[in-house]
Order: structure tokens, then C-alpha cells, then sequence
């Protein structure tokens, strides 16, 4: 869940503690694919979860405006084109 590694990922961040927060962003990155095949990937594994629990968006799921924040705070910037683009 992004607002649970969101705090530790800005203070890993903000006192460079690099090992710690490049385990963080890895965990972030892996949730907002950076190639057109990954991003079709996460959207037939969404719709697959979508159809089965009969939810809208499933909770594992982060929300685009909390990833861009944390893209910007945190100098995660890879996620930011997908997390604009899911918005």
C-alpha cells in the first residue's frame, strides 16, 4: 500500500539512506509499469480482479495522485508517466 511506504520512502529520501530507499521505490516502481507491455499487463490483471470481487478498484492498487506525489517527494520519477496517464 502506497500511503503505508510513502513515510519511510521520504525519509529514507531526505537523509539518504539509499539502500533503504531504492528497496522502497523498487516496491512502488513494481506497481506502475514503465513499458507499454507492462502497463497492459497490470490492466488485464486489474480488469481480472475487477470482474471477480466485484469492485471498482481494488485497495492493492495504488491511487495515480498519491503515486505522483510521492513520484515528486521521494525522486521517484519513473512512476510519474503511468500514474498521470491512470488518472
Amino acid at each position: 500500500d502506497i500511503s503505508v511506504v510513502s513515510g519511510p520512502l521520504q525519509l529514507a529520501a531526505k537523509y539518504e539512506l539509499r539502500t533503504l530507499r531504492d528497496r522502497l521505490a523498487d516496491g512502488i516502481k513494481s506497481c506502475w509499469p514503465e513499458t507499454l507491455a507492462e502497463w497492459t499487463e497490470r490492466e488485464e490483471t486489474l480488469h481480472l480482479m475487477r470482474s471477480r470481487a466485484k469492485i471498482k478498484q481494488p485497495e492493492i492498487w495504488p491511487k495515480p495522485n498519491l503515486a505522483i506525489r510521492l513520484g515528486y517527494d521521494a525522486g521517484v520519477r519513473s512512476i510519474l508517466p503511468a500514474a498521470f496517464y491512470n488518472l
